[in-house]
């Protein structure tokens, strides 16, 4: 196993920060079903309910009533960075863990490095089924 040279280390944990502020500073509140948005999709689960909404063109993925996930604004960007960021700083990538399926966005730019593996894992599968 190889160990993290101090530089490494520094690198990880600024890519922490950034991924951590822009899911703080970027990610929009998705719309809940009572705000008007029209109920595309509902899937029940052991582990949790998973709601597909829809709003002025934007569909929202929200599980247990948290916003997980939008097709609008600048969510959508957000999670295609969370891919992104830390593949961009790691001097050469092989792996890729996603954990928590979502909507499938942040898999999309893992697929466009050319990585060995791309695995995900998501516990609920009423996610499963609405993505």
């Amino acid at each position: 196993m190889e160990r993290l040279s101090a530089a490494g280390f520094a690198r990880a944990g600024l890519a922490s920060v950034g991924v951590a502020l822009a899911a703080v500073l970027v990610v929009p509140t998705a719309g809940a079903p009572s705000d008007g948005a029209r109920v595309l999709f509902v899937a029940h689960g052991r582990q949790a309910t998973a709601v597909v909404t829809q709003l002025a063109g934007r569909r929202d993925l929200i599980v247990d009533g948290d916003p997980e996930a939008s097709t609008g604004g600048d969510a959508r960007r957000t999670e295609e960075l969370l891919a992104m960021l830390p593949l961009l700083l790691h001097p050469a990538p092989e792996r890729f863990l996603e954990a928590g399926l979502g909507s499938g966005i942040t898999l999309a730019p893992a697929a466009r490095f050319p990585l060995a593996e791309i695995d995900c894992v998501e516990i609920a599968d009423s996610v499963v089924r609405v993505s």
